[in-house]
């Protein structure tokens, strides 16, 4: 029967049979007659139809509705017919697939704990139950508005012991034996009785109530009292209310005991899971039970210990783990925080990292404070079992003259021995190892991190050495919790690279040294006089080169001193081996550059000098050492430096050592305090520079020799000096592994082989993301590395603003992008194949060449292109833009073939500009910036690697990078041709991005490097 919305209707809700499930709540619409009355038309009311009936349905009543859908038959089916796939009807679940199993485990609790809420919903409201004629509204019920009370009797008579319960609702006992009551629920139990629903205090289950529905009570035999009090019994009296002239109840209160639980769930997993001890009876910390009863016979009388727990002082217990780091999980467990743990594992990346460690040394270290709170740590039963307690290091350093000697004793307990013990544990990463009294001991994490340097870079076996160079390694162990290391002024200095000594301004440095380059000075006599190499890694435009000019001149000034004997000669510069035959010196021919006359005299003693002989020929030897220095820099920066070193250090006597019409002579060098040579000159005179040597050793762009294969890496490392220095603002570009080529060639050793470091350091860092071996790695070359930035020092320096402007490609361009794209898939796909992934890498590389060239301009790649660069447009438009408010472009490209499209653009128009590619002299490039500096030219288009250093660009006030570089850093050396000192005004940088290609990614790639070298180089 349908009900019309249009004629008076209610909605109630009635008890229906269902046939596996028992009595089930369903919601109706029922007609009514204009008296109110109820008819016979009725219909099942869901919530999808409930709206047809909305004026008559309250909110509180459509929840209800929503919620009875969820114990549907169809819903139901959806929601268990896990069985088969086959389609089938909802009857045919219930009546042949549905196992017994499923119905009384999953089902019907699910069902109960629906039916429970919607009850409670509606108390002190009226049901309904269906009739056999199925009609809804066929009996009436009342649903009690508050839980009934139950008592549980127990009596002793001569049979034995009988039990029974009375029910009370209002202080009103409520027959219910033999009265035809129904259990509709049991867990909790709900029972209806003389047309009244009612629920039990204390979530009476339902079964508890359902052998007494149709008797009057149950009988113990007197030889089954104590088993059956023990059993279920107990039971009754830990739950309900019980009354017994039979057995004694007692209420008993204890403080509570707390234990965390090692629970193993695997190999390498395990978790704490905090119980309460109550004299014998033992409570998870999320268990519903909150009493215990033990039974126990006195004098032939049964009594129950009725433990009740104290929940506030678990609570208590808790909250006090949460506070020592620890988060509540569910069923009694508790974990570490997710974010904690992935922080944890970040640290202890290169150990054995499982969630098994970070709880075992979080017991070690808050062993102490658990034993403070009363709470012990139980342990499976194991073949060994852990050590918790203290676990401590001291250290103690001794200096020598070249090495230090590091002793360090661990103690976990009662146990003291060496470090060395540990040694090929820490090595490998192992955390546990046995002690003496069987138990496993753990080896802290932080040990891992903080101390693994200092065996790795060990040079004896036997006990741990440090060389002086590996000084940062101290840094690591100088401020462990718990730990004490002493360390000497000298050495918290070298430790530190901090407070340095302050040297002097050179008398006749024309020029005045700002604070932070002054403070470049004083830390290049730092390393001078503790013998170490370093590495300038300021920002470009800070002055890199005026920095180091001032050392120069310095040199000069101390030289002249030490020859007009104002100052004793520095004997410790001489570094040869001289050997003795007799009286005299047998030296290296080549190892010593003099003048003629006393070279011709020591080829006729054949090798060998008389005392007075070796001793001039040895003061000239240590003046050659003291006075000339070499500096190699890129062969467009040649002219720069001579300029500077004129303009700043004009007393230096220079040499420029390059060109075809160089004089390929070595003794020459003597005679000069300054020589300007360029990578590609040391090569190719390598085997005469070589036998020289020089006073300082300064590499500029020292990047230039990342790669420890190249042929100009190998070279410089060939030449000889007693003092090494290289500049660079970018000492890493690409990876960790160019640091080594450069700090192995200003301080030999102090990173190890290249191999190892690969293995130590590069591959941890790069490819597993570890910070300890990242911070390992920062303590060891923070000594030796200057870096200042422009926002630490120039702050007079005007503001950098970057923007990225996203160009959309023209359809013409999207094209051509896809078709190459296509085409290059393909290409590579069957180039790996057939090749392997390492062969295909030119194919690879060719494609992104081009995608790239393409998301710049079509016609980089095809001259035959007619359409449109969305890029282009964009480009051209702010160019105009900037030029018609008066401003001074940079404009920069790698490909030189996009320089000239622009070329032809401006020249199109009719507009300035000056162009530099890498195959311009450095006559030209002088005379190209000359002119955009001193003139009115607007624009400057700049290969980006030939425009990348060396040049003074201050009158533009506007960048343009046309397309993003791999590098980061050959980015901003291109940007710091206009921001560096002695630009006044705001410079702009504007990014050109075409969307949706090659370049975006090119982006996330610069990213990830620029953090890389940001974390390691502060």
């Amino acid at each position: 029967m349908i009900v019309v919305n249009t004629q008076p209707f209610a909605l109630v809700f009635t008890l229906v049979e269902h046939a596996q499930l028992g009595l089930m709540l369903e919601p109706h619409v029922v007609q009514q007659n204009h008296k109110g009355m109820f008819t016979l038309t009725h219909q099942r009311v869901f919530s999808k139809t409930a709206d047809y009936f909305s004026k008559n349905i309250a909110e509180e009543e459509l929840e209800i509705i929503q919620l009875l859908d969820e114990v549907d038959d169809d819903f139901l089916f959806r929601k268990f017919n896990t069985e088969t796939k086959k389609k089938i009807r909802t009857a045919e679940f219930f009546n042949k697939l549905c196992s017994v199993q499923l119905l009384e485990d999953k089902i019907k609790p699910y069902v109960q704990t629906k039916m429970n809420k919607v009850f409670e919903r509606l108390r002190g409201k009226h049901i309904y139950k269906t009739g056999n004629d199925n009609n809804p509204i066929s009996q009436k019920i009342f649903i009690a508005e508050e839980p009934a009370q139950v008592l549980f009797h127990f009596k002793q008579n001569e049979d034995g012991i009988r039990y029974y319960p009375t029910i009370k609702y209002q202080s009103e006992k409520i027959e219910f034996m033999y009265k035809g009551a129904v259990l509709v629920g049991l867990y909790p139990a709900w029972l209806m009785v003389n047309n009244n629903l009612y629920s039990f205090a204390k979530n009476l289950e339902g079964k508890k109530l359902q052998p007494f529905l149709n008797k009057r009570y149950i009988l113990i035999p007197k030889n089954a009292e104590e088993n059956h009090l023990q059993k279920f019994v107990s039971r009754l009296v830990e739950k309900y209310d019980v009354k017994s002239d039979c057995f004694g109840i007692q209420t008993i209160k204890v403080n509570p005991k707390a234990k965390l639980q090692m629970v193993h769930f695997y190999e390498e997993e395990i978790a704490l899971k905090l119980q309460f001890a109550y004299q014998d009876a033992i409570f998870d910390y999320d268990s519903d039970q909150k009493i215990i009863a033990h039974l126990k016979k006195e004098k032939g009388h049964y009594l129950f210990d009725r433990i009740v727990r104290d929940i506030d002082s678990e609570r208590k217990i808790a909250d006090q783990l949460v506070q020592l780091g620890l988060q509540y999980s569910q069923s009694a467990f508790f974990k570490f925080p997710q974010s904690k743990v992935h922080k944890m594992k970040d640290v202890l990346l290169g150990t054995e990292v499982t969630n098994k460690y970070i709880f075992l040394d979080w017991l070690s270290e808050k062993h102490a404070d658990l034993d403070e709170l009363g709470i012990s740590i139980n342990q499976e039963e194991e073949a060994h079992k852990y050590y918790f307690g203290p676990r401590e290091i001291k250290i103690e350093v001794k200096e020598q003259r070249d090495w230090f000697d590091v002793s360090a004793i661990v103690q976990f307990g009662e146990y003291t021995f060496s470090f060395l013990t540990l040694k090929e544990y820490i090595l490998k990463g192992k955390r546990e190892f046995i002690l003496p009294n069987g138990m496993l001991a753990i080896i802290p994490e932080e040990w891992f991190g903080n101390l693994t340097g200092i065996l790795e870079f060990s040079s004896s076996e036997d006990e741990i050495k440090l060389e002086k160079q590996h000084v940062g390694l101290l840094e690591e162990i100088a401020n462990q919790g718990g730990k004490y290391l002493n360390l000497s002024d000298k050495l918290l200095k070298l430790k530190d690279g901090g407070t340095v000594p302050e040297t002097d301004v050179p008398l006749n440095f024309k020029g005045e040294l700002r604070p932070y380059q002054k403070a470049g000075l004083d830390w290049f006599y730092f390393l001078k006089s503790n013998q170490f190499g370093g590495c300038l890694a300021d920002d470009m435009g800070l002055g890199k080169t005026i920095q180091t000019l001032s050392l120069l001149q310095k040199e000069k000034e101390f030289y002249q001193q030490e020859t007009q004997g104002n100052l004793p000669v520095q004997t410790e510069v001489v570094e040869e081996p001289i050997k003795t035959s007799g009286n005299a010196f047998q030296m290296d021919l080549f190892a010593v550059v003099i003048e003629n006359q006393n070279r011709t005299q020591f080829l006729q003693t054949g090798g060998i000098l008389s005392q007075k002989e070796s001793s001039v020929i040895l003061n000239e030897r240590k003046q050659t050492c003291i006075r000339c220095s070499l500096i190699i820099v890129p062969n467009s920066l040649v002219f720069n430096w001579y300029q500077e070193a004129l303009k700043f250090t004009p007393e230096l006597k220079i040499l420029v050592y390059t060109g075809v019409n160089r004089v390929k002579r070595a003794a020459q060098f003597a005679n000069y305090d300054l020589v300007i040579s360029t990578y590609g000159t040391i090569r190719v005179d390598i085997e005469i520079i070589k036998e020289f040597k020089f006073n300082y050793l300064i590499l500029d762009e020292s990047q230039a020799i990342k790669n420890p294969n190249s042929q100009s890496s190998k070279a410089v490392k060939m030449l000889r000096a007693s003092n090494k220095l290289v500049l660079t603002g970018t000492p890493i570009e690409n990876s960790v592994q160019e640091l080594w080529s450069q700090l192995s060639f200003v301080n030999p050793g102090l990173l190890g082989g290249l191999n190892s470091f690969t293995e130590r350091f590069v591959i941890p860092i790069e490819k597993q993301k570890d910070t300890r071996k990242l911070q390992q790695l920062k303590a060891i070359i923070k000594p030796f590395i200057l870096r200042r930035t422009k926002d630490q020092v120039a702050k007079d320096l005007p503001a950098k603003m970057e923007q990225l402007v996203y160009c959309q490609m023209s359809d013409e361009q999207k094209e051509a992008y896809e078709k190459v794209k296509s085409h290059y898939r393909n290409e590579i796909l069957n180039a790996i194949k057939e090749l392997g992934l390492n062969k295909s890498q030119f194919t690879l590389l060719q494609g992104l060449t081009k995608l790239r060239q393409i998301a710049n301009h079509p016609l980089l790649v095809n001259s035959d292109f007619e359409g449109i660069s969305g890029k282009f447009k964009e480009v051209t438009y702010m160019a105009e833009t900037a030029m018609s408010e008066g401003h001074k472009v940079l404009i920069f490209s790698q490909f030189v073939s996009q320089l000239a499209i622009y070329r032809n653009w401006l020249n199109e128009k009719g507009i300035a500009h000056c162009y530099l590619d890498g195959s311009m002299s450095n006559d030209e490039r002088q005379k190209m910036v000359n002119s955009f500096q001193n003139g009115q030219i607007p624009f400057f288009l700049i290969s980006l690697k030939a425009g990348g250093f060396g040049l003074n660009l201050t009158q533009a006030d506007y960048v343009f990078m046309l397309d993003p570089w791999w590098n980061p850093a050959v980015e901003r050396q291109a940007i710091d041709r206009a921001h560096r000192i002695g630009q006044d005004k705001p410079v702009f940088i504007y990014k050109f991005i075409s969307k949706e290609t090659v370049e975006e990614k090119i982006l996330l790639l610069q990213q990830k490097k620029t953090e890389l070298a940001n974390s390691l180089i502060e």
